[in-house]
């Protein structure tokens, strides 16, 4: 059986202890990293996503003027009558972007502490799913793929398939993503945080499906242990679930 381990941006700033700390992050990296020990045969390719910053991103404090404080949120509306302005964008460039942000997220932007920051150590996988993964690749002799999000100094990405406010390129790559999921015959997957970014990702899938709903057809399962929430009884996540599972046979594995 072909199987593949998706983890998404199971990063030290997301665990506890880190600059966006989601509660129980630690512990969804010590269960994944016991996980994949036990497994080590079994995962035949593993794909990671790790959020990356610098300190001018749109959605972190410092690409703003003036003062402003993690988890404010910011409209167009705002940046139009001058009551927030960008530093370095163009006000134009971000009013564009924000009333695209707004109709597809249908809500305003929200500002987060610093976190992931290029260079930092915050940046870098949980360290006991990080050794797990090394004796992963010297068991197997191969190496994990890697997608890097949230480079772009004018783009927020939750999902690690898609930019929030998609684009063309954003269309093409889930054809991509469709053909690689076709190739596996099982889909594990866990990450930080369950209700953000896991739930884009997971989303992006469901939108894939609905078109072509055999390309993940009995193959995900989600490693409920080895992921965290912001919010636990997060409705939005518990309807996608239920969606994944009863349209196209998804399945939760939790001890």
């Amino acid at each position: 059986m072909k199987t593949l381990l998706i983890v998404i941006d199971l990063q030290k700033d997301f665990c506890e202890g880190g600059n966006l700390a989601v509660p129980g992050g630690l512990a969804a990296g010590q269960w994944l990293a016991k996980w994949l020990d036990k497994n080590r045969s079994l995962v035949t390719d593993i794909y990671i996503s790790l959020d990356v910053h610098f300190p001018i991103h749109i959605s972190l404090p410092g690409a703003w003027e003036g003062c402003i404080s993690p988890f404010s949120k910011v409209s167009s509306k705002d940046v139009e009558e001058n009551k927030i302005l960008p530093k370095y964008l163009s006000k134009d460039l971000v009013i564009d972007y924000l009333k695209f942000y707004e109709k597809y997220m249908d809500e305003p932007l929200t500002i987060w502490p610093n976190h992931c920051l290029f260079g930092t150590d915050g940046i870098s996988l949980e360290n006991n799913f990080s050794t797990a993964l090394n004796n992963w690749c010297l068991k197997n002799g191969k190496k994990p793929e890697y997608v890097i999000k949230g480079t772009e100094e004018c783009s927020e990405m939750f999902s690690m398939f898609t930019q929030a406010v998609k684009t063309k390129q954003d269309v093409e790559n889930l054809v991509k993503v469709r053909n690689l999921i076709k190739s596996y015959d099982r889909v594990y997957i866990s990450g930080l945080a369950k209700d953000v970014c896991v739930y884009n990702s997971v989303n992006d899938l469901i939108y894939i499906a609905e078109k072509d709903p055999d390309y993940i057809k009995d193959k995900i399962v989600f490693l409920e242990d080895a992921m965290a929430g912001i919010d636990k009884d997060s409705e939005k996540v518990k309807n996608l679930w239920n969606k994944a599972i009863t349209d196209f046979g998804a399945k939760i594995y939790k001890e």
